[in-house]
């Protein structure tokens, strides 16, 4: 090793990685480059007409919902649209929320705003 390599940035990928709070000093500064949150979206009960129009349907199953972050984009929030596929609901600037990911009251706010205007 040489000396002069102690005055370099170095990279460090953290994968997985499950840290507790506090962020160690080392990572104060980090960014996430990528991020993929998978969600599930469930009716409150206040909410129940944007899942289940008419109470004698049947139950339908949980909207499926993506969190997505792949450097240099925003933050992405995907909803599945029914078919099997995810359509973009809404995106968030890298700086909003917490450094480590978006708000989950934005997140839910995206989403619901997703499905009602799929209702309309």
């Amino acid at each position: 090793f040489d000396d002069d390599d102690d005055d370099k940035l170095k990279t460090v990928v953290l994968v997985n990685c499950k840290l507790d709070q506090p962020l160690p000093l080392e990572l104060v500064g980090a960014k996430t480059v990528y991020s993929l949150l998978p969600l599930v979206a469930k009716p409150a009960a206040a909410d129940r007409t944007l899942f289940q129009k008419e109470e004698n349907e049947q139950e339908k199953p949980p909207v499926k919902v993506l969190v997505l972050r792949r450097y240099p984009r925003d933050w992405e929030v995907f909803v599945d649209d029914g078919s099997g596929s995810f359509e973009l609901a809404a995106s968030a600037p890298v700086g909003a929320g917490s450094k480590r990911r978006p708000l989950m009251q934005w997140v839910s706010t995206a989403v619901m705003k997703f499905l009602q205007s799929r209702i309309q």
